[in-house]
């Protein structure tokens, strides 16, 4: 998949455009790598925790396989975060803040993580078809695999928020923390 051009030229191919993108995986990755650590701390349910903590395992060998790729197409390793994920990511710290309870700060975490892992699915996805579109069929199955990895983490989330975490969620025991 090398690439003749870099994406500091400007995006003027398809291949260009997967470059940027990947450029922009890893930044992405690297900021949900750091949230999910606190995030980790923050969750109260046990089974929540531990899905945080596979999804944080899933995240850092992403990372890894990522700085591959980028090694193999010659691209600058960028840490810039998304502007997308970067304001996901706030929106997600600010409503916890505002939660009074911890059940409901559970559901409230499930959930912004279920919208951050949506928006990744379709990333990935694309960037597989790109990947794909170019000939560069190696890159397109790690994409996949992200793919199929972040919706993994999807699906057990989905469980856990339909069986435990929002029942409790909906009217939950109140214990004043101050």
């Amino acid at each position: 998949m090398k690439n003749e051009t870099t994406t500091s030229n400007g995006i003027s191919t398809l291949h260009h455009l997967l470059d940027y993108d990947i450029q922009q995986f890893s930044g992405i990755e690297n900021a949900l790598n750091v949230s999910l650590k606190k995030w980790i701390r923050l969750a109260n349910d046990l089974k929540l925790k531990s899905i945080l903590q596979q999804y944080h395992g899933m995240v850092r060998d992403h990372l890894t396989q990522l700085q591959e790729v980028i090694k193999a197409e010659n691209l600058k390793w960028v840490t810039v975060g998304n502007r997308v994920i970067k304001a996901m990511l706030q929106q997600t710290e600010d409503k916890i803040k505002q939660c009074k309870d911890y059940q409901i700060s559970d559901a409230c975490l499930l959930a912004s993580i279920q919208q951050i892992n949506h928006i990744k699915i379709s990333w990935y996805g694309t960037a597989a078809e790109f990947s794909k579109e170019i000939g560069a069929e190696k890159t397109s199955s790690l994409f996949h695999f992200f793919e199929l990895n972040e919706k993994k983490i999807d699906h057990l989330l989905s469980r856990l928020a339909k069986k435990e975490i929002n029942p409790k969620a909906i009217a939950p025991i109140f214990i004043d923390k101050s």
